[in-house]
């Protein structure tokens, strides 16, 4: 299945390719369930999805999309046994779609001033931390693996760009 994530614009710094993030902070709550986030567009969710809130740290935390309630908010649950910090998590926090996947697609559009490509939130718009791959004067980058054993994961791809560079990003979903 292939999944498109739309043309994103890049925001200057990191962020991952895949994601997005809170507009309204999401305070502590015990209950494992019924978790309300709120985001900026929630087309680009789909029900079923998992996703994980400040990947790379140690307040990170997987969830599910149980339904998808308004333009810009959607109910989620937590995946396993994982415990919210105590703090919530504060207006703005990452959120990275988590899905397996053997194909990542990346298009530049004209006038794309340079895009690199890395693993983590390192990675710069001048190449720098993560970066493995530029996206300067490539209209197209294909990121493959096929040995079916070990997949590539959505969240594992981070983008940083000029603040007006726009990707077009889709993946194949296993």
């Amino acid at each position: 299945m292939i999944r498109s994530w739309r043309f994103r614009t890049c925001s200057g710094s990191a962020q991952p390719v895949f994601g997005d993030v809170l507009t309204a902070a999401l305070p502590f709550t015990p209950n494992k369930f019924n978790l309300v986030l709120t985001v900026a567009d929630t087309t680009l969710w789909a029900l079923g999805d998992q996703l994980v809130i400040t990947p790379q740290t140690t307040t990170s935390l997987m969830l599910q999309i149980v339904k998808i309630l308004t333009a810009t908010t959607m109910l989620c649950e937590t995946v396993g046994d994982q415990a919210m910090p105590a703090a919530g998590y504060a207006n703005s926090s990452i959120l990275v779609l988590s899905k397996a996947c053997y194909g990542i697609h990346l298009r530049t559009l004209t006038g794309t001033v340079g895009v690199y490509l890395g693993t983590d939130s390192t990675v710069t718009n001048a190449g720098l931390g993560s970066a493995f791959e530029d996206l300067v004067g490539a209209d197209r980058y294909d990121y493959i693996f096929h040995n079916g054993a070990n997949p590539l994961h959505t969240e594992e791809l981070w983008m940083a760009g000029g603040a007006s560079d726009k990707v077009g990003i889709s993946a194949e979903i296993c």
